[in-house]
């Protein structure tokens, strides 16, 4: 379930926005200005969908799908594309069930450069995924 915007059409949404931008704050809303809708979603509860975007997520640090650090996602998610990577900024993979209705995004997570050293910010990877790996062993995942 999610509880979302009754009425989404672009310009009460452009007219909240406004709002926003105009007063610096969120516009109040009554209570009849929100709707709560059932909307489909993976199993969050199930350890092999959990482990699969675990996966997905060590996939995000890997520039060539299928090579070298790669974790192969097994059944129900493929490879789909990647960005980003000929270039700094956000980089991932997309994955999609077999489907296409269900769409993941793994992004490469990484620090700020004007808070973090260089040091810091180019070696992202090589701090997190040993870590995620010794995780997975250690709880047998």
């Amino acid at each position: 379930m999610i509880q979302r915007l009754a009425d989404r059409r672009q310009h009460v949404v452009d007219g909240l926005l406004e709002h926003g931008a105009t007063f610096g704050e969120a516009k109040a809303l009554d209570a009849e200005a929100w709707t709560l809708d059932e909307v489909s979603g993976p199993d969050v509860t199930d350890k092999k969908t959990v482990l699969s975007f675990a996966h997905m997520a060590a996939n995000a640090y890997v520039s060539i799908p299928r090579k070298g650090d790669w974790i192969d996602i097994g059944d129900g998610f493929n490879y789909t594309e990647d960005f980003g990577w000929e270039s700094d900024g956000l980089r991932g993979h997309i994955f999609a069930d077999t489907e296409n209705k269900t769409v993941v995004i793994g992004l490469k997570g990484t620090s700020l450069w004007f808070f973090d050293p260089p040091e810091t910010t180019n070696n992202d990877r090589e701090v997190w995924y040993p870590l995620f790996l010794e995780l997975l062993m250690v709880y047998q995942l």
